[in-house]
């Protein structure tokens, strides 16, 4: 589900702000000279296209490291942490990176019932907070161009719609601080649950890098 939201979403944005170049009238007339199925199907292949594209040039990653480098450093004092003074493992610590520490993480957590469901939660607060960062890139990126269609055209719309995109910043970043605190929580209570139950995983898996 979360891969599928992280193509879609930033393609089904992208087709939505592009609606001001097209009338309704006209995607009405698309829509109606082929059947809805046919018309649905194209659309999604535009946003999976579209969400590629965003995928390969790594847009994404632009404001995405922001949040998720303070999610990973959560996880890293407080699973990995309480090991540091084991003398077996402090030099493996020492030059381990994110990655390791995230497969360590996720190792811990497919092998345990309750935290999987509680992964549930995270993986839909990430797809949520994914979309949101899509949403604040691809609106500056689109102001940008109501702007220079607007001086080109003259048109009032995109006037309005600048505005809009300009507006929408400030609560959009609000909105993400707060989904991404909501995922920090989240990962509180498995790493809670990990501080309780699987030290000697951890341990066990750390010794396995050397």
């Amino acid at each position: 589900m979360l891969k599928t939201v992280r193509i879609l979403a930033p393609g089904m944005i992208t087709l939505i702000c592009l609606l001001p170049f097209q009338t309704l009238r006209d995607i009405k007339k698309v829509s109606e000279a082929m059947s809805g199925n046919v018309f649905l199907l194209l659309i999604t292949i535009a946003a999976v296209v579209i969400g590629a594209v965003y995928y390969a040039l790594g847009l994404r990653n632009i404001l995405w490291k922001r949040f998720v480098t303070r999610c990973h450093d959560n996880i890293w004092p407080k699973m990995i942490g309480p090991h540091y003074t084991n003398p077996q493992v402090k030099s493996i610590i020492d030059r381990i990176d994110d990655k390791r520490v995230m497969r360590i993480f996720y190792h811990v957590i497919d092998n345990d019932k309750s935290l999987s469901d509680q992964a549930n939660d995270v993986r839909m607060n990430g797809a949520i907070l994914s979309t949101l960062v899509d949403t604040i890139l691809l609106l500056i990126l689109f102001a940008v161009v109501y702007a220079v269609a607007a001086l080109l055209t003259g048109e009032r719309l995109f006037w309005i719609l600048l505005m809009c995109a300009v507006v929408a910043q400030p609560v959009l970043w609000i909105l993400a601080s707060r989904v991404k605190a909501k995922h920090i929580a989240l990962e509180d209570e498995q790493l809670a649950v990990i501080d309780q139950r699987y030290k000697a995983d951890v341990l066990n898996e750390l010794r396995k890098l050397q």
